[in-house]
């Protein structure tokens, strides 16, 4: 079976900022091109806000198993023979997401090497890399990959991760998607974008943010009153679950 524990400090770290992942659900038209009510759009926004607030990652959480292990496993492989097969000049990057203010991207490959080993990479207080292009490796099962093979560029769905990661580096100039199954006849496929070919994708995950932003402002400061007939702010003095169950265990309410 295929195994893989990837680092738990990136894990956590990528639970607080709008990733490829998050800031799909919340933009004006889906993947597939469908368009997207503000009334969908503002749900999801509730539900990533939610999530940033709760988010929690175990030792279990990091430890990935087949199909998803095995993507990640061959990541490296997947680089390597795109840069000899196309000259890319592209290194492998992992456990890593680079962020500035809510939007963050981890990215697979640049044309630059990894130097820093930390889990979060803050482009504000430590400057924007500067690659001159990047990667995206997807080593899908041979049903999905050859599908992805014959897609073409303009209709991939994962030209959006490509285009969080060009919207964080402003002096990108190509994108890469490399697709990559071993097993298949069609074993290697590489799509390469320029920044024009993104730039509406590119434009609509700036938006989005944008958005997200004056959400979680509405939110912080009416969107409760318009929830609720009343509520009431946690404090430090207010009793919690912990003091509850002690009460239940004193007066042998919980059958331990």
């Amino acid at each position: 079976m295929w195994r893989h524990v990837v680092d738990k400090e990136w894990m956590m770290a990528r639970t607080q900022y709008l990733t490829a992942s998050s800031i799909k659900n919340i933009l004006p038209v889906t993947e597939t091109g469908r368009k997207r009510s503000q009334a969908q759009i503002e749900a999801n926004m509730l539900k990533i806000a939610s999530s940033f607030a709760t988010a929690y990652i175990s030792d279990e959480d990091c430890v990935a198993t087949g199909m998803a292990a095995r993507g990640h496993l061959l990541e490296p492989i997947a680089i390597e023979e795109a840069n000899k097969g196309a000259n890319l000049g592209l290194y492998h990057w992992d456990d890593i997401i680079l962020v500035n203010d809510l939007l963050g991207w981890s990215p697979d490959a640049m044309s630059i090497s990894q130097t820093k080993k930390t889990a979060l990479y803050d482009i504000k207080k430590d400057g924007a890399p500067c690659p001159a292009s990047i990667g995206e490796v997807k080593s899908y099962g041979m049903e999905r990959h050859m599908v992805s093979v014959h897609t073409d560029k303009k209709d991939c769905p994962e030209r959006w991760q490509l285009a969080v990661g060009m919207a964080l580096l402003k002096n990108c100039q190509f994108a890469n998607l490399i697709f990559f199954n071993p097993d298949s006849n069609i074993r290697l496929a590489i799509k390469t974008y320029s920044r024009q070919d993104l730039e509406e994708e590119i434009k609509m995950v700036k938006e989005a943010e944008n958005s997200f932003k004056e959400f979680l402002h509405d939110e912080n400061r009416s969107g409760i009153e318009k929830t609720n007939d009343f509520y009431e702010f946690n404090t430090k003095t207010a009793k919690n679950s912990d003091y509850y169950m002690n009460v239940f265990m004193k007066g042998k309410r919980m059958n331990i």
